[in-house]
């Protein structure tokens, strides 16, 4: 490993004498935790040459040599800071930047805007703005702030569904830590699995995907957690009507070997077991999410993470035989959850390469267990199901800063996934009969290997080009599935504020989850890719428009998007998790095809006591199996015409902020019948029978979707205590919004079809002490 480090050192810094300028670079931090600052800004003063720092805060800027420059960096809601050098030689330069609180300007626009940058379809979203938007029972949440965003689609109310870009659940790569998480939903996505207070920068990319990124479709999701304060302890405590949340981070060695812990919990848990336990049933849930970060700098030019996560959900529903005369007794328990662990190591072999290298585990598992007994004819029934995936990865990213304008990244990622798609136990016994079977599948491994490399490059100051390849090769049950990924983008800069880009990307899948036609659920299954199931694939274009005004107060955006997906997975119509099935893949409908196309329009002010921004989409999505709908087209069920979110953050004062979030969705499509007709029972000797009589698949369109948030934050700081008081109410207006449709027969026998709504207006306060 040493041999080969000094190799790459060599060959890169040979390269580098063609060159005649020289490096600066280095991390820019936050002056009072000394925390790395992502995406922060660095540039040249009075020129267009400026640089952004990478996921762990490096930068490198060129530099024409014997030049003497003004050095200025800057960061979302800190004050810039400017340093003056003479470029004679490398150098390794740090910044630290002090947070901006002054009520004016209380978020500082970014150097490099949306105009700017050289993607497609991205967004970063800041902490302070997730912390001040409204939420549902005060549970601030970073994937519904997500939401809010252009082309995505929120699914059902209350959910932590995101749809990106016409794609499923599935198709979007959410990363903790550059690990991959498979459920990221608690209270069955009322809250996601991130904890706010252990997150440190969220980004999402639905385009235009940067080559080092693979296996999934429609998007990335990319989360990174605090590495803690350098320089003091710090503790977080907070508590809403849904959870209660603990935080502490700081030094273990200062500026040398920091923590972070963070555990939230849902505490109401244990009462919902008290307060149902005199019904003919009880109901216990609870959930839980734990954080934890260790970073140890070595020396200056290298640095040791490690990261850990776990989450689980815990239901019980219990026959209360104690308590209630009844002639039956039994339970059902149900535990899903998630972990990860990952060892990183980012090293600056020199001023101009870095390399990030990272070995992980993570894991999703689900287990149903129902055991129910009669007392009447002392039957049993017992069933256990269990689902799960793991993945045990080694990968490598090195980004490599080879002149003022050109900037190469390339790495590898090896895989190996282990999946046990369905194992279920059955057992019943009677008096006359017994039954005792395992339906067993299993497990399956599988080896999934990629490459990867990509050019950054910018030609007379106004022409950009991003071109990557990746390959990937995946290897199960002794089918092996090969695929090469073509990235590239432009971008034109066709005045000083504007620019336009365009982007093509291809993309394999291969995973699936496979979903029903109702509402996402935690016992989703995740299959491999086999000679039954091939990998899903997908061809995205994309174009766009981008400007910012005002003094870059203002940005704005419009984008189109072209999409088309082959070899997507369902199940069969009809076929549950539960069916009977020799193999797992018999329920499954396969080789299905899917097209998304649409606009979206994005313009968000980022400075002043008003902020905040409106996000408007016109998308239409469709799906097609050869075995549903009789072979033809139908709509995907969270395609959404029209979605628009207005988004909106007051500073009334140093200390109160005012919030709201408005949002419109038309109708999700569905599926109702439309006619049944009853059987006489002479036909069927002596039973009686209905035949039922359905639409078009998903024909129908439910009621359009609108409700008003509202959120007042009042903070405080004194003793060196800051204390938060939320005030949020959610859908203000009492709006009805459709969550399902049922038909439902009246005292007059005539069927009638139903509304159900979930959520009315509901109020609710949080409290949370830092310190």
């Amino acid at each position: 490993m040493k041999q080969l480090e000094i190799l790459i050192t060599i060959v890169f810094a040979s390269i580098n004498l063609l060159s005649q300028n020289v490096t600066i670079s280095g991390y820019v931090k936050n002056s009072d935790s000394y925390e790395n600052l992502i995406n922060a800004t660095v540039r040249i003063e009075k020129t267009d040459q400026a640089v952004f720092t990478n996921e762990f805060g490096f930068y490198s800027l060129k530099i024409k040599k014997n030049d003497t420059v003004k050095i200025i960096a800057s960061y979302i809601g800190f004050q810039p800071v400017e340093k003056s050098i003479i470029a004679n030689s490398n150098k390794t330069i740090d910044f630290l930047l002090t947070e901006n609180n002054n009520i004016d300007s209380i978020i500082v626009s970014p150097v490099e805007t949306i105009n700017q940058t050289k993607e497609v379809g991205s967004h970063i979203l800041e902490l302070k703005q997730i912390k001040a938007l409204p939420s549902l029972g005060g549970e601030k949440d970073i994937i519904k702030a997500i939401q809010l965003l252009p082309g995505v689609q929120f699914g059902n109310e209350g959910s932590n569904g995101m749809f990106v870009r016409g794609g499923n659940q599935d198709e979007n790569l959410i990363l903790l830590d550059d690990v991959p998480l498979y459920n990221v939903n608690h209270l069955g996505g009322f809250v996601s699995a991130f904890n706010p207070s252990a997150i440190n920068s969220i980004k999402i990319i639905k385009g235009g995907f940067p080559a080092k990124y693979g296996g999934r479709l429609s998007s990335i999701i990319d989360v990174r957690m605090f590495e803690g304060n350098q320089n003091k302890i710090v503790y977080d405590f907070s508590i809403s009507p849904i959870t209660s949340n603990f935080s502490v981070n700081g030094p273990i060695k200062k500026h040398k070997t920091t923590f972070m812990l963070s555990a939230r919990t849902f505490y109401l848990g244990t009462f919902m077991r008290f307060i149902t336990l005199f019904n003919d049933y009880s109901i216990g849930y609870n959930f839980y999410d734990l954080n934890f970060k260790l970073t140890h700098q070595i020396n200056n030019k290298n640095t040791l993470s490690f990261s850990f996560y776990k989450g689980n959900d815990r239901t019980i529903v219990k026959l209360n035989e104690f308590f209630i005369d009844l002639n039956n007794r039994g339970y059902v328990k149900t535990n899903w959850g998630n972990s990860l662990f990952a060892i990183k190591w980012n090293k600056i072999i020199n001023s101009n390469l870095f390399v990030n290298t990272t070995l992980a585990h993570t894991k999703y598992q689900y287990n149903n267990y129902i055991d129910f007994k009669s007392n009447i004819d002392t039957s049993t029934y017992k069933i256990n199901l269990i689902t799960n995936i793991q993945d045990l990865f080694l990968n490598s990213d090195f980004e490599y800063f080879v002149g003022q304008n050109l900037k190469m990244n390339f790495g590898f990622a090896t895989k190996l996934l282990r999946f046990q798609p369905v194992y279920t136990t059955y057992f019943y016994n009677t008096n006359d009969f017994l039954l005792d079977t395992t339906y067993q599948n299993s497990p399956i491994l599988a080896l999934d290997n990629s490459i990867y490399a990509e050019i950054n490059f910018t030609i007379l100051k106004i022409f950009s080009f991003k071109t990557g390849l990746r390959f990937n090769d995946y290897y199960t049950e002794k089918e092996n599935f090969p695929f090469w990924e073509p990235r590239i983008l432009f971008l034109i800069k066709t005045s000083k504020n504007t620019s336009i880009k365009t982007s093509y990307s291809q993309t394999q899948q291969n995973v699936h989850l496979i979903s029903g036609n109702s509402a996402s659920m935690p016992m989703d299954i995740w299959a491999t890719s086999n000679s039954i199931i091939h990998p899903s694939n997908s061809k995205q274009a994309t174009i766009g428009f981008y400007s910012d005004f005002f003094d870059k107060k203002i940005e704005m955006s419009a984008e189109a998007y072209y999409k088309t997906s082959t070899n997507l997975v369902t199940f069969k119509e009809g076929a549950t998790y539960l069916s009977v099935a020799a193999d797992w893949t018999d329920k499954l409908e396969t080789n299905g095809n899917g097209k998304s196309y649409g606009i979206e329009f994005f313009i968000e002010k980022k400075q002043g006591k008003t902020t905040g921004w409106i996000s408007y989409t016109y998308s239409k999505t469709t799906r097609q199996f050869e075995n549903i709908n009789f072979g033809k087209e139908f709509y995907f069920k969270y395609d959404r015409r029209h979605n628009l979110n207005i988004v909106l953050t007051q500073k009334i004062t140093k200390n109160i902020t005012l919030s709201s979030t408005w949002v419109y969705g038309s109708g999700y499509p569905y599926t109702l019948p439309i006619a049944r007709y009853n059987i006489d029972k002479e036909v069927f000797k002596e039973t009686s029978a209905q035949i039922i009589i359905f639409s078009g698949y998903n024909q129908y369109r439910m009621r359009d979707y609108h409700r008003l948030d509202l959120a007042v934050n009042w903070t405080k700081t004194k003793n060196k205590k800051t204390r938060t008081i939320s005030v949020n109410i959610y859908n203000v207006y009492n709006r009805k919004n459709p969550y399902s449709y049922y038909l439902k027969q009246d005292k007059n026998g005539a069927w009638n079809i139903y509304q159900q709504s979930l959520f009315p207006i509901i109020p609710s306060i949080s409290y949370s002490i830092k310190f």
